[in-house]
């Protein structure tokens, strides 16, 4: 293995700070591509000299990886007081036995899990961390339409528009093969509907030899390396698609949904919120253990917001919820019903005053 090459290096970067914070001395982060998890590894690595620090990318095609000349190197070179490893794909046991000060890991994958370390998830950036990002404006207003343009991911903010979309077509490329990219696509054409794999199915087979095997099993992938989430609808098995960038779908596909886009924006805000979250026919989020939901309409005026409200009555008692939030992209004001209050609110204002 050519660790030499990788030591002593100068691995410091402009950080952007975010709200997750590494606390623990062994970390595993976990997140999706374009999260930032480099990022945040190398910056947690900041506070130690450049003999101090050994990084290693196992994404990078010059690192040839061998678990016990990693152990050798780093026991007889005595400088070496923390160790980052990037794109972890599998455990290595021996990492526990390094008498370190730091070891920070990272991983694409959730189902990665090591004795020892802690975990750490991370997610895109939120609207808060991407005004931290964003230089280019003071005007909510303005923040949350480049927001919604060009995406949450971590790089999105420092690329221009066709850049930007040849940066996620291309990691995709170099992540996925013919089929999962073709799946990928596929998902991207759900808008409001429920997600079916039958569907998928159908629409490929005709163009393509593919079965419905590999396509579970690319779904499952998508899952399991933070590209898209599922939101159920409550009490059936039916489930909508949604990604964990919400402007990847604009990298594969023409057609655009913008209440879509706004409604997967709005989830993102709410991952960190463990809480299980659901849709009904008519309220886009449910989330049933703290008594609240969510309607997303962008431009609808108050007064038929209210109208709207006054037709939710029966199933919101039903689901027992105590706060409605109907989020827009401008319009504010505040209305209630005998055991329920409902608060409309532009996008912004919601995501920056509630609190997690």
């Amino acid at each position: 293995m050519n660790i030499e090459y990788f030591y002593d290096a100068d691995y410091s970067v402009k950080f952007h700070p975010r709200k997750k914070e590494i606390l623990s001395p062994k970390t595993l982060i976990k997140g999706g591509f374009n999260s930032g998890k480099t990022y945040l590894l190398l910056n947690s690595l900041d506070e130690y000299k450049k003999d101090e620090i050994l990084y290693l990318d196992l994404a990078d095609l010059r690192v040839k990886f061998s678990e016990n000349e990693l152990i050798n190197f780093i026991n007889s070179t005595k400088n070496i007081k923390a160790l980052g490893i990037d794109n972890l794909t599998y455990e290595i046991p021996a990492l526990n036995s390094l008498n370190l000060e730091k070891i920070v890991l990272s991983t694409t994958l959730n189902s990665l899990n090591l004795d020892g370390f802690k975990n750490l998830n991370l997610y895109m950036l939120d609207f808060e961390e991407f005004i931290s990002f964003e230089k280019r404006s003071d005007d909510l207003g303005i923040l949350m339409s480049r927001f919604l343009s060009i995406g949450n991911g971590a790089k999105n903010s420092f690329l221009n528009s066709n850049d930007r979309v040849k940066f996620i077509q291309n990691s995709l490329l170099s992540m996925l093969n013919k089929s999962e990219i073709l799946a990928l696509m596929e998902c991207a054409k759900f808008n409001q509907n429920s997600f079916s794999i039958n569907q998928i199915y159908t629409n490929l087979k005709s163009n393509f030899k593919i079965s419905k095997d590999t396509l579970y099993q690319a779904i499952t992938r998508f899952e399991n390396e933070n590209l898209l989430f599922f939101l159920h609808k409550f009490g059936t098995l039916n489930k909508r698609v949604y990604f964990y960038d919400f402007s990847l779908s604009d990298a594969l596909a023409l057609k655009k949904d913008f209440n879509k886009k706004l409604i997967n924006a709005l989830l993102c805000e709410l991952l960190y919120l463990k809480d299980e979250k659901f849709y009904t026919d008519k309220l886009d989020i449910v989330i049933p253990n703290i008594n609240l939901a969510f309607l997303v309409i962008p431009f609808t005026p108050p007064d038929l917001i209210n109208l709207r409200f006054k037709t939710l009555t029966k199933e919101l008692k039903e689901l027992e919820i105590s706060k409605l939030f109907v989020i827009t992209m401008g319009n504010s004001a505040k209305f209630e019903s005998e055991f329920c209050e409902c608060e409309v609110m532009p996008f912004w204002e919601f995501a920056l005053g509630f609190d997690l």
